[in-house]
């Protein structure tokens, strides 16, 4: 069964869609509308972990950007 205490227990977005990923995984259904439900989690839990690695991509490069920035502008003024 979910357990939501659990699953507020982790520091980070992406680790509860990890955790909840491992919940899935353990749990077996035979009930078609129990596996619809299922996979349609499994798709929202796959696509919040594109989103993430997509933002952690971009804030990776915002940041690359912002150093590089600076260290022109500090190169520049002296």
């Amino acid at each position: 069964m979910f357990n939501f205490q659990s699953l507020c227990k982790s520091f980070t977005f992406e680790q509860s869609v990890l955790e909840a990923i491992d919940i899935r995984r353990k749990h077996k259904c035979k009930d078609p509308i129990c596996e619809m439900n299922i996979w349609q989690t499994r798709h929202q839990l796959d696509m919040a972990l594109l989103k993430i690695k997509h933002i952690q991509r971009e804030l990776s490069y915002m940041f690359r950007l912002l150093i590089t920035t600076l260290s022109f502008r500090r190169l520049i003024s002296n």
